[in-house]
């Protein structure tokens, strides 16, 4: 796919091909950033005078006709298995897939083009807009970012049906860290999880959370504000959203790493995902010809 998109009149953004994918790079007096029409992601954000908020990844392959694994690709309209959400969820796809065409993980979008919609260059901040849609259910995705000082994310799905449908999705975040050791979340003691790594099994989390083996956990009824403190870097990531109950706690740990695609064996320690969701009990259920957005930010703190 080819961006249609007038650049020329634009200040702080410009358009690159990085071998078979078109990235957009934003640089401006607050921040660098760039962006993936594959998946309508965001691939980096780095604030003036602060480490990079999302991994660098070394292994990204822009050669491929798939998902690129960094920043934060969009999982969406199911979030892991299909067959893992609820019911309800799982009743939209209903006929679709089955074993000789199974239902793809995390969803049916990160691993297409997007419509670039539009870019704005103001005063303060950059504003990008992407777009797809599927057809069944009739859904349309909008992917609005804004960079500057901070990062806000919006996500808009819309319902073109004449019936109610029930959807998961996820920001899955690769946020980047000095060294897994020296990185926790805080913010999400006393709430509770699924366990995947352990069958599924519920536990509240006690305490802080540090990252010493595989994990794997999806949180139900968190708060606004979730912080990931690196201790490394002397850095504090507050990850705040009002339209969000719902996160996911990631990192493979080195066994898993390697079979993993654009991953390396020693990648764990580099990157930690918590990722704002729309999951579990906390998934969503539009009305007809109705929308729900959902709205996250990001910023960054030296400590």
């Amino acid at each position: 796919m080819t961006v249609d998109f007038d650049f020329s009149e634009l200040t702080y953004t410009s358009l690159e091909q990085r071998r078979k994918q078109q990235v957009i790079v934003v640089d401006r007096p607050e921040c660098v950033a760039s962006f993936s029409v594959r998946g309508g992601q965001l691939l980096s954000y780095t604030p003036r005078g602060h480490h990079p908020l999302f991994w660098n990844n070394t292994h990204i392959d822009y050669d491929t006709e798939k998902e690129l694994r960094q920043g934060i690709p969009i999982c969406w309209p199911w979030f892991g298995a299909l067959d893992r959400n609820p019911e309800e969820v799982q009743a939209q796809f209903a006929g679709q897939y089955d074993a000789e065409n199974p239902a793809p993980f995390h969803g049916l979008v990160r691993g297409l083009d997007w419509d670039l919609l539009n870019i704005q260059d103001g005063p303060d901040t950059t504003e990008l807009l992407f777009s797809i849609s599927i057809p069944a259910p009739k859904l349309r995705l909008l992917a609005r970012y804004s960079v500057g000082v901070d990062l806000n994310c919006e996500l808009t799905s819309k319902n073109l049906t004449d019936s109610e449908v029930h959807i998961s999705y996820a920001l899955h975040s690769y946020f980047a860290i000095s060294d897994i050791q020296q990185a926790y979340i805080s913010g999400l003691d006393g709430i509770p999880y699924l366990d995947v790594v352990k069958r599924w099994e519920k536990h509240l989390q006690n305490g802080d959370l540090a990252i010493q083996q595989e994990v794997d956990r999806a949180f139900y009824n968190t708060p606004s504000i979730i912080r990931l403190k690196d201790q490394g870097w002397h850095r504090l990531i507050a990850i705040e959203s009002e339209t969000s109950q719902s996160a996911v706690v990631w990192n493979p740990w080195q066994e898993k790493s390697r079979n993993i695609s654009q991953y390396s064996a020693d990648s764990y320690r580099q990157t930690l995902c918590v990722e704002t969701a729309r999951i579990l009990t906390d998934h969503v259920v539009i009305p007809a010809h109705d929308s729900q957005t959902l709205q996250v930010s990001f910023t960054s703190q030296n400590t």
